[in-house]
């Protein structure tokens, strides 16, 4: 394991050194910004062609970088403590090592704008270009914490503040009203990259952690600035995972101007900015108005870490116009309610520092994210923490895909009984290389318990693994040595099983399982519920994922299950699944019809076959003498009211009934005949009066009216006539 040192030269002027030079290694591309910062950095605006608008440019760091990077840093005479106490409060803004170095790969750097014509904020759409704007003022920042006298503001300012507002927005946590379980832990961070000892940490160490291992929240993980060892427990580690950032992003500082207005883009767009100040600068008469101005401000050295949550620029102080609202690490009795303003121009003051120029960081979050993969391994005898622990996909030595278990934990504690990392990253080629994994432990001292691997497929959350690895060797040895583990099995279930009732026949279909076992599947074993067993129906082959059951009883409720086989066996039931066959039902029967006035009445008999399933309603077609029978009514269970009709002719009615399979075949006709200011009754055929002229009615609007169903379904068109006769 490797131990920290620190070093007097920020990383910040080695990769400033690459920018300003131009040198080839770096690749450019167009960027804009999101509110998470989403992999193309876009920034919605108002655009004639599109409704994002490119407006950073950005480069991303490459491995080569990386490799340049560390050679151009020179780790000079380590020193011991960073963390110095200022008005009885800690501080421990420390600079990089060259191991922390590599968690910058994959990083982008903004390095201005793409037009100078959106080189200021006040040039951006009038929905972004705000005077002020507050991240504090939503219920999901952080409550204002306090790291006492630890040096652990690096943790603080970028994991707490920064990271913790993602990922209340994230999960919808009210962060600002302190819950422990929705604020992330400082002491899982701190705790992790101090060396054993108070000496401060940096910000890629910080973002190393929230990258690699996630993020516990205070409830699993609770901050003591008087504990620099603990690592957490289980409930922590398992936690962790599940709130694990993407790429620690920052801006380059060789534009002074550029970078003001290049905060103020991120802050509005809810990216809070992190950066080190000089915290022994707040002067005396500071808190009477919480205002650090570039009069109050002189100095050549950082040392503590604060967040950038909003802007104003209306603030003024000593002629300086506009600040940055800074959240500081110290409590509540600091400041405003832990909270001061640093105008623009003292910002820039914080740049070009001879050996210590900085950099603005912003962390990116992985939204709704939940780990797949998760590697635990336990100690049954104490390792101390200089033991080198790797995880890897493949049979031992050879390792497909291998990861490091990186900290800065120092020598003289031992590791904590229970670890879990997320190792998601292996995902993709454990489901199409292998299926065996192993841990090795390089040092001396200590015994490994155990060692397993677990599969999730379905939600982390509740942290129940689709499978867990079986042991291949045995899974507890002596350190220096190695284990290994196999999630070679059976198949897991089939997935999405889905059964449609046809007509006496029931069709089914699935998709195969999201993990072979390792092996390739060979058949489906189709299964039918015949109570209180279930019955073989087929075993299919491995390219078949459909089946239809049939003959089958119209009407009867069947459960199925599915399993996949491979060579080492048959899976487990697939989830049940259950519906009944049927079909459309038989016509309606009996449609009658009857004319009072402009009164129209229809009736008819509910079908004799259901078809297996109920009928859930009607539908009433008409014809008259211009038009064919057509849908008149698709409302289904009505009562129909008739008025002002006043075109004479004769109208026929059909009605079919409608039941989960469909559509019924029309019933038969009925033909009403009447013409205007006749009150005669016609049943459907022909209607005389009492001179046997034919009648005649006036009608026209339908109005649908609710009408429960039982076995008469009724149309009825209410008028203002008594009915004086009917004929059949």
């Amino acid at each position: 394991m490797l131990n920290r040192q620190a070093n007097r030269c920020f990383l910040i002027l080695i990769l400033a050194s690459f920018m300003v030079s131009g040198l080839s290694i770096y690749f450019s591309e167009l960027v804009g910004v999101a509110g998470k910062m989403d992999s193309d950095f876009m920034l919605e605006q108002e655009d004639a062609n599109s409704s994002y608008q490119p407006i950073f440019k950005s480069r991303t760091i490459t491995l080569e970088d990386i490799n340049a990077m560390k050679d151009e840093l020179t780790e000079g005479e380590a020193i011991e403590n960073h963390n110095i106490l200022i008005q009885g409060h800690g501080t421990g803004l420390s600079p990089p090592t060259k191991d922390s170095l590599s968690s910058l790969l994959g990083s982008k750097v903004i390095t201005g704008f793409v037009s100078p014509d959106l080189g200021s904020y006040s040039s951006l759409s009038p929905l972004s270009a705000l005077s002020a704007f507050d991240l504090s003022a939503d219920p999901a920042f952080p409550m204002t914490g306090d790291q006492g006298q630890q040096g652990s503001c690096a943790a603080w300012a970028l994991g707490y503040y920064a990271y913790g507002y993602l990922e209340a927005k994230d999960n919808a946590w009210l962060a600002s009203v302190g819950n422990p379980a929705q604020l992330v832990s400082p002491a899982w961070i701190y705790n992790k990259i101090n060396g054993g000892e108070n000496g401060g940490s940096s910000f890629l160490d910080v973002g190393m952690i929230l990258q690699e291992y996630g993020a516990a929240t205070l409830a699993t993980m609770p901050y003591d600035d008087g504990d620099l060892i603990s690592w957490g427990n289980e409930t922590a580690w398992r936690e962790a995972p599940l709130h694990r950032a993407a790429e620690l992003n920052y801006i380059d500082p060789s534009n002074v101007d550029e970078i003001i207005e290049i905060i103020k883009i991120l802050v509005s767009q809810e990216n809070p900015i992190v950066f080190g100040i000089d915290s022994s600068q707040y002067p005396v008469d500071y808190y009477a108005d919480f205002i650090l101005s570039s009069v109050d401000y002189d100095s050549d050295t950082l040392d503590h870490a604060n967040t950038i949550v909003g802007f104003d620029d209306s603030i003024a102080k000593d002629g300086d116009i506009g600040a940055f609202r800074i959240v500081n690490s110290w409590g509540e009795a600091f400041g405003e309610g832990g909270y001061y303003w640093i105008t623009y121009e003292a910002f820039k003051e914080l740049f070009g520092i001879p050996g210590l120029e900085q950099f603005p960081f912003f962390i990116e979050d992985i939204p709704d994210y939940s780990p797949s993969l998760l590697a635990t391994w336990t100690f049954s005898k104490e390792a101390p923490r200089s033991v080198e622990i790797n995880v890897s996909l493949g049979d031992y030595p050879i390792s497909i895909f291998e990861k490091e278990c990186y900290f800065i934990g120092g020598t003289s504690a031992n590791y904590p009984d229970f670890m879990a990392v997320d190792i998601s990253e292996m995902f993709l080629d454990y489901s199409t290389l292998s299926h065996n994994f192993f841990l090795e432990a390089i040092g001396n001292n200590g015994r490994v318990g155990s060692f397993t691997i677990e599969v999730y497929y379905d939600s982390y959350e509740l942290l129940i693994p689709t499978r867990i690895s079986l042991p291949t060797s045995s899974n507890s040895f002596k350190i220096p040595n190695y284990a290994t583990v196999t999630l070679i099995n059976v198949p897991t279930i089939p997935i999405n099983i889905q059964a449609t009732g046809l007509n006496r026949s029931i069709r089914l279909i699935w998709e195969p399982p999201r993990d072979n076992g390792g092996f390739q599947i060979e058949s489906y074993t189709v299964y039918r519920l015949n109570d209180p067993q279930w019955e073989t129906l087929a075993i299919l082959g491995n390219q078949t994922t459909e089946y239809l059951d049939s003959p089958l009883p119209n009407g009867e409720t069947q459960f199925y299950g599915i399993t996949a086989n491979n060579s080492l066996g048959e899976s487990q039931y697939s989830q049940t699944v259950s519906t009944f066959a049927h079909t459309i039902s038989s016509p309606p029967l009996n449609l009658s019809g009857v004319i009072a006035g402009n009164t129209i009445n229809l009736t008819w008999f509910s079908p004799i076959e259901t078809g297996g399933s109920a009928i859930i309603g009607y539908r009433i077609y008409r014809a008259n003498e211009t038009q064919n029978l057509t849908l008149y009514v698709e409302n289904t269970n009505t009562r129909l009211f008739m008025e002002n009709l006043t075109t004479p002719g004769n109208y026929t009615y059909a009605v079919s009934a409608l039941n989960l399979a469909g559509e019924s075949l029309l019933s038969e006709t009925a033909t009403l005949e009447f013409s205007d200011g006749s009150d005669n009754v016609n049943d459907g055929d022909d209607s005389d009066d009492s001179d046997g002229n034919p009648t005649t009615i006036p009608w026209s609007i339908i109005i649908p009216v609710s009408l429960g169903l039982g076995s008469l379904g009724v149309l009825g068109l209410v008028g203002y006539a008594a009915m004086k006769s009917r004929r059949r």
